[in-house]
């Protein structure tokens, strides 16, 4: 007989293999890792650069950003994120890249 404990954790799976089984992936567990390392990216429109990059690269995301409106050197805290490339929710695998689009942060 053959036991498997899957174990998933923030997108990551591993995978035991207990006393007496193949290792080898049946096609549901394929599946299932295929789909588990896939990650639900967040709305990060309204929100400074530098924390929506640091939200983002912390997920597992390559990020870059395009500030089309000011060419000068202006810090990340001081743009905010008008749009973002891939939708709120989208599955995406690891090391996938999102543009994010920004704007100068509105001055209080």
């Amino acid at each position: 007989m053959s036991h498997k404990i899957t174990l998933i954790a923030t997108g990551v799976i591993a995978m035991f293999a207990l006393a007496g089984c193949s290792g080898a992936l049946t096609s549901d567990e394929d599946a299932l890792v295929s789909e588990s390392s896939q990650i639900a990216v967040p709305d990060v429109v309204g929100m400074q650069v530098d924390l929506a990059e640091d939200q983002l690269e912390a997920l597992g995301f390559d990020v870059e950003v395009n500030d089309p409106v000011f060419e000068e050197a202006i810090a990340d805290a001081d743009l905010m994120v008008t749009e973002q490339s891939v939708s709120e929710g989208e599955l995406l695998a690891p090391g996938s890249t999102i543009t994010l689009t920004a704007d100068k942060a509105p001055q209080d």
